[in-house]
């Protein structure tokens, strides 16, 4: 029973890794980790009871039951441990410059800024009250519900609303690696997915001027920036886990390249960076989990 129990863990960890979280590579890690531990204590248990007494076998047996239980314990442990993390909500937004930008119609885009938590719990059940913000034209460029969000509402969110473009402020927009437009911020939305932390999104207007440019980009994916030249951002992470249901959707020079991954358990538009002649992550990306 023990050794079919290692049987199964092994091939747990021996599962591809997922790529929209990290979360599941660190539960794989974990797992890998668990079966060493059950492999080493399962050889050895009944190593060192055949140390302690060779001669009663009665004993001997009894001692080795109630270690491997201990040892299916502790593995039982590490098991659960691993599987609660992968139910740890991961922040969407984790830069406060840079942000994935997405077409939200035909003069305005759409960009979630900043995570935080809402002080006024929404239920499902106050959701039929309210008035709904129409989706992106660009379905990527949501996962939840989108709620309108006024200036002082987003003033009562925790912990730091302050950090989040206000209303009037012009901001860089990316088309791509040559081509870039000024946008003013003109509103909030909240994405409220049922938990106590949101997304809050800026809508943010593009000049008459620049409309046609706009509307003939040929992605409906951007860069949103509130600096005048934004520096490359940090590599985090050596594996984009790239797969054949990885498609590349914008171009930025040496910002990068914005690409959507796509899984069984949601989808992630991430800004991927080359680095010695491999795509590594950075903390630029909107990620949406099922």
């Amino acid at each position: 029973m023990a050794g079919n129990a290692l049987r199964l863990v092994i091939s747990i960890s021996a599962r591809p890794i997922r790529p929209i979280s990290r979360v599941v590579f660190y539960q794989s890690a974990v797992l890998r980790t668990a079966a060493l531990l059950g492999t080493v204590g399962f050889s050895r248990c009944p190593t060192l009871l055949t140390r302690e007494s060779r001669t009663d076998y009665v004993s001997l047996s009894s001692w080795r039951k109630t270690l491997k239980i201990e040892c299916m314990r502790a593995l039982l442990i590490v098991t659960s441990a691993a599987l609660l993390m992968q139910s740890v909500p991961r922040p969407t937004v984790r830069s406060e410059s840079l942000w994935v930008a997405f077409r939200y119609d035909q003069d305005r885009v759409i960009s979630y800024v900043g995570r935080l938590q809402d002080s006024i719990p929404i239920t499902m059940n106050a959701l039929k009250s309210l008035d709904l913000v129409k989706t992106p034209i660009n379905r990527d460029g949501s996962c939840g519900y989108l709620l309108p969000l006024t200036e002082e509402r987003l003033h009562t969110f925790v912990p730091d609303p302050e950090k989040i473009p206000q209303i009037g402020k012009e901001l860089l927009l990316l088309l791509g690696s040559d081509s870039e437009i000024r946008v003013t911020v003109e509103g909030f939305v909240e994405e409220w997915i049922g938990a106590p932390d949101i997304t809050v999104a800026v809508l943010a207007r593009i000049p008459m001027a620049d409309v046609a440019r706009f509307r003939s980009a040929p992605s409906s994916y951007f860069l949103l920036t509130s600096e005048n030249r934004p520096s490359p951002p940090p590599l985090v992470g050596s594996d984009p886990g790239l797969r054949a249901t990885t498609q590349g959707v914008n171009r930025f020079g040496v910002l990068g390249d914005l690409v959507v991954i796509r899984a069984e358990n949601g989808r992630e538009v991430t800004l991927l960076r080359l680095n010695n002649g491999t795509f590594q992550r950075t903390s630029i990306e909107y990620s949406c989990r099922g």
